[in-house]
């Protein structure tokens, strides 16, 4: 695997409700609050994220056309190959309230419903924390330890490694 290749979950608030055209996708009313998009780079991680945090850019993945009205309030990278992409999405819309508000956004070249969450205005997702393990690479744990590993946490930056720390 490319050193400068991974998954990454993309923190993002909407602070008002908006009518966004999603490429080709279409019209979609997008509530105000949080989302959690989740994407891959198999090259160029780095410079992906960066571009997602710029508001001057060609719109050219779906998630371009929300970015270009609402901001990331963090990321969060792990170092993985594109298959455990879906096996992410799935696990964060498992999420307590997380609602699939956009049916194949992000999810144009796979089977998974969405890449997008939405998770409201208040999500309680501060009492989650990822963690990895050999049978559950994206399991959730409700139970507040800090688990040992690598765990950053860097509010509106990148947060680097096997594990970090839920952002809300």
């Amino acid at each position: 695997m490319p050193s400068d290749s991974g998954i990454y979950c993309l923190w993002i608030r909407l602070k008002r409700p908006a009518r966004i055209r999603v490429g080709r996708l279409g019209r979609f009313q997008f509530l105000s609050g949080y989302y959690a998009y989740i994407g891959s780079a198999q090259r160029g991680l780095r410079a992906r994220i960066a571009r997602h945090g710029r508001k001057s850019k060609r719109l050219r993945w779906h998630i371009d056309f929300l970015l270009a009205r609402a901001r990331v309030v963090r990321v969060e990278v792990w170092r993985a190959g594109r298959e455990e992409e879906c096996r992410l999405a799935l696990r964060v819309g498992g999420l307590p309230g997380a609602q699939c508000l956009i049916r194949r956004f992000g999810a144009s070249d796979c089977r998974c419903p969405t890449h997008l969450w939405f998770l409201g205005n208040r999500p309680r997702i501060r009492h989650y924390r990822w963690r990895k393990t050999l049978d559950n690479p994206f399991g959730l744990g409700e139970d507040g330890k800090t688990y040992r590993g690598v765990k950053n946490r860097i509010d509106g930056g990148i947060a680097h490694g096997t594990k970090a720390e839920a952002p809300l």
